[in-house]
């Protein structure tokens, strides 16, 4: 910068003017982008599902929902190692976690209809 030269005053340089991509594939992000707006579409409204089962009166068929729900998002971590939207840690973890708790939710479900104890 020149002496008495302001720098909003400046003329802008050249590779100032072009755009930044961050994205060395932009193609290849336009592909995934649909996807993972289905599966998000998806998730929320299988989760938004075990509620509503549930408030119809159908307990135990909310919690099979949820347990397949769970499964299913266990079996995607399995097919896609590079991590997805879904990856909190580990592959190994995440797919074991999402068994267990299937596990867990399924072996439980036939105690979702018991008496109320008052």
């Amino acid at each position: 910068m020149r002496a008495g030269e302001r720098a909003w005053t400046r003329s802008p340089r050249a590779d100032r003017l072009l755009p930044v991509t961050h994205d060395p594939h932009p193609q290849q992000a336009e592909h995934k982008e649909p996807y993972r707006t289905i599966c998000v579409v998806l998730v929320a409204l299988g989760l938004a599902a075990v509620p509503a089962i549930a408030l119809l009166g159908h307990r135990r068929i909310a919690v099979l929902w949820a347990a397949a729900g769970i499964l299913s998002l266990a079996i995607v971590r399995i097919q896609r190692p590079d991590g997805t939207w879904l990856a909190a840690r580990s592959r190994l973890f995440d797919v074991g976690l999402g068994i267990g708790l299937a596990a867990v939710l399924l072996l439980l479900s036939p105690y979702v209809n018991l008496p109320r104890i008052q």
